[in-house]
């Protein structure tokens, strides 16, 4: 038998637990994962509950159709929370009614970013960050993560091929798409070079679509967030993990990238 969650979490909100009556805006389910995920009040993460208003009581007709679910695991996968958060959601009772849980685990390499941002939650309010907050997060983190940081961090790979599908070239050429992984550096080789106003020298600051089908299409799937932001999440995420800056070559018929191991 399902432990009522009112039982087991209580009915006031905390540091690990935030009610949302709906899940009508997005953004702001994404910032209370992400604050959890940092879990600036060591909680060991935390739990959003969604069905549930400000005052602890459960909210009549919640959607908990399997449409509305993913909808809610799809965002640990979007790329929009980095590092990507360790999240489970489920339906269960609430004061005997149906809601929504999302579990959130706490990161074990804070601080955890949603769209740039870090949030936190250090009591029953979610806000952004102070500089101080985020200190506390890498320090506390600080040994844990020189043991447990991966040799590449995986959003980084993500965005590099995403990019790389999306922009080679499919008319002219049918050279593929190459991911090279060698012990201390990962290769990624496509075929089109620089496209209508991009060039070598501006290619992480403007954007053209050879394939403009694709890239809406990519976009729509969720396997794109936000065109032109692809390059500067590269290199966010190569700084965060410790890695070298990625190493770009672009001519006029390919784009190369070396990516090397985190030291």
């Amino acid at each position: 038998m399902t432990t009522d969650l009112a039982e087991l979490l209580g009915t006031r909100e905390s540091a690990g637990l935030e009610f949302k009556r709906t899940a009508k805006k997005p953004d702001v389910i994404r910032r209370a994962i992400c604050a959890m995920a940092n879990d600036l009040a060591r909680q060991g993460g935390g739990d959003l509950l969604i069905g549930v208003d400000d005052n602890g009581e459960p909210a009549d007709e919640v959607d908990t159709s399997d449409r509305a679910l993913l909808a809610l695991t799809d965002m640990r996968e979007d790329g929009l929370i980095l590092d990507r958060p360790s999240t489970t959601v489920t339906v269960e009772p609430f004061k005997g009614k149906p809601v929504i849980r999302i579990r959130v685990e706490a990161s074990a390499a804070p601080p955890v970013r949603f769209d740039g941002v870090v949030w936190v939650r250090p009591g029953p309010t979610t806000r952004r960050a102070t500089r101080d907050d985020e200190r506390v997060l890498t320090v506390e983190a600080g040994g844990f993560r020189e043991q447990q940081r991966p040799d590449y961090p995986f959003d980084a790979l993500r965005e590099l091929c995403m990019n790389a599908i999306m922009h080679r070239n499919y008319e002219t050429s049918y050279a593929p798409t190459r991911i090279a992984w060698f012990e201390d550096r990962i290769e990624v080789t496509n075929p089109g070079g620089p496209y209508g106003q991009v060039r070598s020298d501006n290619f992480d600051r403007v954007n053209d679509y050879r394939n403009p089908s694709l890239a809406a299409a990519m976009k729509s799937l969720g396997y794109v967030n936000r065109f032109g932001r692809g390059i500067g999440r590269v290199r966010a995420s190569l700084q965060r993990n410790g890695n070298p800056p990625a190493e770009f070559l672009v001519d006029q018929s390919s784009w190369f990238v070396t990516v090397r191991r985190a030291q």
